[in-house]
């Protein structure tokens, strides 16, 4: 009887505790390196966060000299984010994404390159709390990465796989989000 009864005590705590957190949602853009633009849609507590982020890199055509260049590439991302409230209106954060990407470029000279990636970020940053509705961060995101590149120039197909780590000004990230 005292086991039950304690159970039910501990489990109804627990939920108690779950409620008590305050759901949150927030669905923004992001900018990478001031160039490049994505969209982030972030759901959970106001103390831990689902990240979900969708970038787009380039979409573009570019001429050198005589031959012409076709770019796209795409990356998404999932991660968890964990936030600590430094102030009224400021809040750390930190946590992790795991990421992955492609990337097609494709000249007049028939050469075409696929580059498939697979990233781990570190997240460490901040957010400016606006007001209830409109939040801004800055992140910088520390990365590891494995890269392979398949070059077909319909001659002979070659492949250069590689690994590296990143902590550069292309790692930074500035996001507008919209909390509801």
């Amino acid at each position: 009887m005292k086991k039950s009864t304690f159970s039910f005590l501990l489990l109804f705590s627990f939920s108690l505790i779950s409620f008590a957190q305050k759901k949150q949602r927030e669905a923004g853009i992001q900018f990478n390196d001031l160039d490049s633009f994505g969209l982030v849609y972030r759901t959970g507590t106001d103390k831990s966060l689902w990240r979900f982020n969708l970038l787009s890199s380039s979409f573009g055509k570019a001429s050198f000299g005589a031959s012409e260049t076709d770019a796209f590439s795409i990356r998404a991302s999932i991660g968890k984010e964990y936030r600590t409230i430094i102030d009224k209106n400021f809040e750390f954060r930190y946590g992790f994404d795991l990421g992955f990407g492609y990337a097609n470029q494709n000249n007049s000279n028939n050469v075409d390159i696929d580059t498939f990636d697979t990233t781990a970020n570190a997240v460490v940053g901040f957010n400016y709390v606006v007001n209830n509705k409109i939040v801004i961060g800055a992140e910088v995101l520390p990365s590891l990465t494995y890269r392979n590149n398949n070059l077909d120039d319909n001659i002979n197909e070659q492949s250069d796989n590689s690994w590296f780590f990143s902590l550069n000004s292309n790692a930074a990230r500035l996001s507008l989000a919209y909390r509801f």
